[in-house]
């Protein structure tokens, strides 16, 4: 009994003093565009390379979307095109047929794998890229919300505004346990052993 439960002390200081999953999110305020063929990008830096499950982009948009032939928009990540939104085919969780008065909610989500990839050089830059024809003759915010922490103004024809972007990027951080805090149940459990054997003996 004593040996099983030094070798369970062992392994658990050992794996204690290893890593730990934890959940990291950062928040990319109000972005703002009054270009034509509108493009926002968020750039976050100083980002781990080693992550566990997925990671994860959050996002509210608006814009002039409401015409699904020429009015979309593609989401990269880091130059990497993961689709076109409001083309008339669902993306993001957005519907196929998107709306010009008020932001809409989507989700990317990235396995980890490629994840982990993208992550490699420490930096991500995710960028919202509307077409030529999303303009701010057709775009309005007909009340203000809040996402994210951010609030969306109301927007009327007249403000020049093209397209509106705030969100979030979320992901389980790699994070090592220093090993001194874990080093005591390695301790006792050796202990542990050695108490045992020398009963035995």
């Amino acid at each position: 009994m004593l040996k099983i439960i030094g070798a369970t002390l062992i392994a658990t200081g050992l794996a204690a003093g290893s890593a730990l999953a934890a959940p990291v999110s950062q928040n990319f305020g109000l972005l703002t565009s009054y270009d034509e063929g509108p493009s926002l990008s968020a750039t976050f830096t100083g980002l781990p390379a080693n992550i566990t499950g997925d990671l994860t982009i959050d996002f509210a948009i608006g814009g002039d979307f409401n015409n699904p032939s020429i009015e979309t928009f593609d989401l990269l990540v880091n130059g990497t095109n993961f689709g076109t939104a409001c083309s008339g085919a669902a993306a993001f969780g957005l519907p196929g047929a998107c709306t010009n008065s008020a932001p809409m909610l989507g989700q990317l989500v990235i396995g980890n794998a490629v994840a982990t990839t993208l992550l490699s050089g420490g930096s991500l830059t995710v960028t919202f890229v509307g077409t030529d024809e999303v303009d701010p003759v057709n775009y309005q915010n007909l009340s203000e919300v809040t996402y994210f922490g951010v609030v969306f103004p109301e927007r009327i024809f007249s403000d020049g505004v093209t397209m509106d972007l705030a969100g979030m990027v979320s992901y389980d951080a790699v994070a090592a346990v220093p090993l001194p805090a874990a080093l005591p149940l390695a301790v006792a459990g050796f202990g542990l052993l050695g108490f045992a054997a020398r009963r035995r003996g």
